[in-house]
């Protein structure tokens, strides 16, 4: 038993078009459907010695037979040459009006037939289906879509008389409302584009700007040496006014990073080798490196926080030398 979705890439990989399976699937349901279970590979006709998806004849179907066993490179018992002809092209008398038909399975060919249709493989099926168009094509010159029309006849009848044979046409019906899910199903190249897409729309959004918090302003208490009620001052004013009024997180280092710069510049001049300011960055801010160095290169002074007064760096090294 397979499914729908087994069924219809079986189909595809033997190259059948999209119109021409979806023609097909209803008819490969119906045609295979065991108590009402649909592509049971092993489904016998009961009025024909009709087998699996494809319901092919082994009284009628030999070429077709004969072309799928050939394509797995697997020679029927006692073919002849004469038989091999005739099945490759479907027709009989091409070269000689009087040649005898031999397309018919020999008792002995038949069995084998009809005992290897019981573990066929859906691959097996498939190729069989296309090669039964295919020998109607050889024998009268169908289009495919017309061999189709041929070989399922009856099928297609009760398709299209739903007063006459209502269950038929609601199995049709329900056979390809699956058949419409999966062609529906996003491909995996239609969730990369949607991937794709989703990633455009985020990178295009606009980053909002950082903001910092503005500390208030301090807050004046009046002096009042005559009385004890001086009025206690607001906690959470005061925490934030006398928390350092760092822009970021990167101050502390940017401070060391100078420190580094300045460092190395008089190790330069008394010839000695420079500290390793990117190792000492890391160590310090767990492997944080700055995304811009420019300041560093261009300022000379530092300003600390709470302190209106810049600081020359120089004074600083030579402060900590001493």
């Amino acid at each position: 038993m397979a499914t729908t979705k087994e069924v219809i890439i079986a189909l595809q990989e033997e190259g059948f078009t999209e119109d021409m399976i979806k023609t097909l699937m209803p008819i490969l349901a119906y045609e295979s459907r065991v108590d009402g279970v649909p592509y049971v590979l092993t489904a016998l006709d009961s009025e024909s010695p009709s087998y699996g998806l494809g319901q092919a004849n082994v009284d009628t179907m030999e070429p077709a037979y004969w072309m799928t066993f050939n394509e797995y490179n697997i020679s029927l018992p006692g073919q002849t040459e004469q038989q091999v002809k005739q099945w490759r092209t479907g027709k009989v008398g091409t070269t000689d009006p009087d040649e005898e038909d031999v397309r018919d399975f020999t008792s002995e060919q038949r069995e084998y037939v009809i005992d290897y249709m019981q573990t066929a493989d859906l691959k097996f099926h498939a190729k069989l289906l296309k090669n039964m168009i295919l020998q109607k094509e050889y024998e009268s010159d169908m289009e495919p879509m017309e061999a189709v029309q041929d070989l399922y006849k009856l099928t297609i009848a009760k398709f299209n008389q739903p007063d006459k044979h209502p269950e038929s046409a609601a199995f049709k019906s329900k056979i390809e409302t699956e058949v419409e899910e999966i062609y529906n199903e996003p491909t995996p190249q239609d969730k990369l584009n949607e991937d794709a897409k989703l990633f455009r729309s985020v990178e295009q959004q606009p980053i909002s700007p950082k903001t910092t918090d503005t500390p208030p302003p301090n807050t004046k208490f009046p002096r009042n040496t005559q009385t004890t009620d001086t009025p206690r001052p607001n906690t959470k004013i005061n925490d934030k006014i006398n928390k350092p009024a760092f822009p970021d997180n990167n101050t502390p280092k940017q401070v060391l990073q100078m420190l580094v710069a300045a460092i190395n510049d008089k190790r330069k001049k008394k010839g000695m080798t420079e500290l390793d300011q990117k190792n000492i960055l890391e160590k310090k801010f767990g492997n944080l490196v700055d995304r811009d160095n420019q300041f560093f290169k261009e300022s000379q002074k530092i300003r600390f926080p709470n302190s209106s007064l810049p600081v020359n760096i120089e004074d600083v090294l030579d402060f900590l030398e001493d």
